[in-house]
């Protein structure tokens, strides 16, 4: 079959489309992180409810995207995926005109669900597209693409919000989302063959349960009802590792984290990677605007420098002044490391 699809598509193709489908969920969701003071003052919102714009959509990802991965295996990944991108689509619409901050609530959740889909198959389609040479390429553009989105979306948010307003932010991510779905008919059948498995509904039950009560156990692990969850959220664990050993289909292969150590230690690593990285933005967001009276497109840019001034006062450089945040004094070049330069962001290289 794929080769009878040979002539009638292009891997590169599809390969363009995946990556900007993967870069609609990054991209939204560094650049809402600029807008969040402005939908605060339209909202007359307080910066608690504000943090759940964004984690009504980070709980949605998390809880829908197992889920999702699995029904790409049984329903077909193309079909999945689409799915994904008009669910996000539609989400982004209506959050254009949302009147009140609970439908904007509401609409990034179901802007999560989309973005579960369309990330827990980008990946697998490209799999199946290219042979096992060819793989590290396309895979390597894609994670680019999320690194770009991460990457550009501060700015550009911060520029559409001042000048644009914030819901124009959800207008581009709609817009992007138009060549994905004018193309979906390009996609070759062999990418959208089923599996036929069971549905693990015992699996979904309980690691959304256990999602849900991890994720507000956490929003508030300081109160009696926060502890609760956490205890709750234990429990449920081991009951889905238990549940998710039995089961032939399972939603998670539980097996795999057993048995593979290095990807064990790759989700692990990330997982403390994120976390600790994740809340930076919303954070930055809030202090630059609120605290130091940034304007959005000034705030956007600002964080980079203040990632630099801080890899600059932990090695010693003896000029950390805001107006060369990046320059090195030669006495830290001379002491730096060629490792501790390659762990550098961009633009934070030593000087001369």
């Amino acid at each position: 079959m794929e080769q009878e699809d040979a002539q009638s598509y292009s891997r590169r193709f599809i390969l363009i489309l995946v990556t900007i489908a993967t870069f609609l969920n990054p991209f939204t969701g560094s650049a809402i992180n600029l807008a969040l003071p402005a939908i605060g003052v339209e909202f007359s919102a307080d910066a608690a409810t504000l943090a759940w714009i964004s984690s009504a959509y980070l709980l949605s990802s998390v809880i829908f995207l197992l889920p999702a991965g699995r029904l790409g295996d049984s329903r077909g990944r193309v079909t999945v995926f689409m799915i994904g991108i008009v669910v996000y689509t539609a989400g982004s619409l209506l959050t254009i005109f949302t009147p009140t901050i609970g439908l904007l609530l509401v609409f990034r959740f179901v802007q999560g669900m989309g973005g579960a889909m369309i990330y827990a198959n980008s990946v697998a389609l490209i799999t199946h597209l290219y042979p096992p040479g060819e793989r590290g390429y396309a895979i390597g553009l894609n994670t680019t693409a999320v690194y770009a989105g991460l990457s550009l979306g501060p700015f550009l948010g911060g520029a559409l919000t001042q000048f644009l307003g914030w819901r124009s932010i959800f207008i581009v991510t709609a817009l992007l989302a138009v060549p994905v779905l004018s193309y979906a008919g390009k996609f070759p059948a062999f990418l959208n063959e089923r599996q036929c498995e069971r549905f693990d509904v015992a699996g979904l039950v309980l690691s959304s349960a256990l999602i849900f009560c991890l994720f507000l156990g956490l929003a508030s692990a300081t109160t009696a009802a926060g502890a609760v969850l956490l205890a709750a959220s234990l429990l449920l664990g081991a009951a889905f590792f238990r549940v998710e050993r039995r089961q032939q289909s399972p939603l998670l292969p539980v097996s795999l984290l057993e048995k593979n150590r290095v990807f064990a230690a790759s989700n692990g690593a990330a997982l403390i990677n994120y976390s600790a990285t994740f809340a930076v933005g919303f954070l930055l967001s809030l202090y630059l605007q609120y605290i130091r009276g940034y304007e959005p497109v000034a705030a956007g840019t600002a964080a980079p420098r203040l990632v630099c001034l801080f890899l600059q006062s932990i090695s010693g450089a003896t000029n950390p002044s805001p107006q060369a945040p990046c320059s090195w004094s030669s006495r830290s070049s001379r002491s730096s490391s060629p490792r501790w330069r390659a762990a550098l962001p961009t633009g934070c290289s030593p000087g001369t």
